[in-house]
C-alpha cells in the first residue's frame, strides 16, 4: 500500500531530476506544457513558463495538487531549495539572497526565458528579491 501511495505522489509532480549547483545536488521537477503549441523554446509567449518556490520547511511536494493543473496551460518546474526537501542540506549561509542566487542560476541553465514565478511563505521572498 505504501507503494503506491509514494507512485501516486510522485505521478502528481511530474518528472524529478536533479541538478549540481554549486556542487550540491538540487532536486527539480519539470511538467511539459499540455496544451501548448511547441515552439522552439516549448512554450508560447502568452504561457509562459511557471517556477514554483516552496515555503520554509516544504518541498516540490508542496505543489503536488497544483502542478497538473497549471501544467494544462503552462510548462511548470518547481524547485527544493538548498537545504530542503530532496536538495542537499548544504552547509552554508542560508538566507534570502542566497536563495535567489539559486533560482537565478537555476532560470539560466533551464528556463532562459521570461518566467512567472509563484511562491508560497519563503519562496515568496525569493520571487519578490
Amino acid at each position: 500500500m505504501v507503494g503506491n501511495t509514494t507512485s501516486n505522489w510522485q505521478k502528481k509532480i511530474g518528472s524529478q531530476r536533479d541538478w549540481v549547483w554549486r556542487g550540491w545536488q538540487i532536486r527539480y521537477t519539470y511538467v511539459r506544457c499540455q496544451d501548448c503549441d511547441e515552439t522552439l523554446e516549448g512554450h508560447k509567449l502568452e504561457n509562459p513558463p511557471i517556477l514554483l518556490l516552496h515555503g520554509f520547511g516544504a518541498s516540490i511536494g508542496h505543489w503536488q495538487h497544483n502542478i497538473n493543473v497549471l501544467s494544462q496551460k503552462h510548462t511548470v518546474y518547481a524547485l527544493d531549495l538548498v537545504g530542503f526537501g530532496a536538495s542537499e542540506k548544504a552547509i552554508a549561509n542560508y538566507d534570502a539572497s542566497f536563495w535567489v542566487e539559486q533560482v537565478y542560476e537555476f532560470w539560466q541553465t533551464f528556463i532562459q526565458v521570461p518566467v512567472i514565478l509563484i511562491g508560497n511563505s519563503t519562496g515568496s521572498l525569493v520571487s519578490l528579491v
